[in-house]
């Protein structure tokens, strides 16, 4: 497993987890997605929250999984060879194969041209761009890409009173800032003047 991640929904998972050998509070986010991927398979990104991209090789299996969060904080971009399949966090990085030509995008230079870039496509013709929320599954079989994440517009809240929601959005935003601010010891702030 190679990954760079933040998971924020751990105590979930560990909590679903308590079974798997070692699943305990210190496990690290990549031993984390590590152990996720051990409980549910190439399911596993349906069970994390947070920013994450990751590549997991399944040697038992002969297979790949790649997966990157739903809001695109972290990326991958992924390269089709005659021998296989290269991955990297980002297209720059694959430009440098042999079997790649380095030529643009007319597509994204557009879309950067026009204000409204697309992070679904790569700067360079060839090397494709892993969509937000979705994952990779690659094996002797070929590739597969499937969405396993997306904004659900038909969810509502509703509550009585304004203060309810008021008291919502405050769990939240404790919440949000609890799960990034992850420390042994006490976390403090101040305002130089």
């Amino acid at each position: 497993l190679v990954s760079d991640a933040r998971i924020d929904n751990r105590a979930e998972l560990l909590g679903l987890l308590q079974g798997e050998s070692g699943a305990s509070g210190t496990l690290s986010d990549a031993e984390l997605i590590l152990a996720t991927y051990r409980q549910w398979g190439p399911s596993c990104p349906e069970q994390l929250v947070g920013d994450f991209a990751f590549v997991l090789w399944d040697a038992r299996n002969a297979s790949l999984l790649a997966a990157c969060d739903g809001m695109n904080m972290r990326t991958l971009c992924y390269l089709r060879t005659a021998g296989g399949l290269c991955l990297a966090t980002q297209g720059q990085q694959l430009r440098q194969h042999p079997e790649h030509r380095p030529r643009f995008s007319e597509l994204a230079l557009a879309g950067w041209i026009s204000g409204r870039p697309d992070p679904r496509v790569s700067m360079f013709d060839g090397i494709e761009v892993l969509p937000p929320g979705h994952a990779l599954q690659a094996d002797a079989g070929g590739v597969k890409i499937r969405k396993f994440w997306d904004i659900d517009p038909q969810r509502r809240i509703r509550y009585r009173r304004i203060r309810e929601y008021e008291e919502h959005l405050q769990a939240l935003l404790r919440r949000a800032v609890s799960d990034r601010l992850r420390s042994p010891g006490a976390v403090v702030a101040s305002q130089m003047r």
